[in-house]
């Protein structure tokens, strides 16, 4: 049942950020997501043995980590921010650029949040605060 209300969040926003980021501008987006994420580390932190809210936090996280992967690792967007700035290089560097971020994210975040909760102090709030501070830089 968690991971469903995550899965939810994500199919949601997998659905509908991109054409959201069309007409609003990807920036938007991110900004929204980026700020969806730590508002929903705080639930987790904070409220983390109510069920609803740990649903709702999850819920929470999948929309904005579903909007951040349809808006900011899309092939297409790297491409053009590449394009604008290189434009006599071909395509090939955004494209591993994006398949890098989206799969090294997909495997390391979950390989050092598991560590922290096997060797961590606090095992069910250490993973939490780690992966706030690894997504503090994207507010800048």
């Amino acid at each position: 049942m968690i991971f469903a209300a995550y899965a939810a969040g994500v199919a949601v926003s997998l659905l509908t950020a991109g054409h959201i980021s069309d007409g609003l501008g990807r920036r938007r987006v991110l900004t929204a997501a980026v700020l969806l994420n730590p508002l929903a580390l705080l639930v987790f932190m904070t409220w983390s043995t109510v069920p609803g809210l740990l649903l709702l936090a999850r819920f929470v996280s999948g929309l904005g980590i579903g909007m951040l992967t349809a808006t900011a690792t899309a092939t297409v967007y790297l491409t053009e921010l590449h394009a604008t700035t290189r434009p006599r290089q071909g395509s090939g560097r955004a494209e591993v650029v994006s398949t890098a971020a989206n799969l090294g994210g997909f495997g390391l975040d979950p390989l050092v949040t598991g560590l922290l909760a096997q060797c961590a102090p606090d095992p069910l709030r250490s993973p939490s605060s780690s992966r706030s501070s690894w997504s503090r830089p994207a507010w800048w």
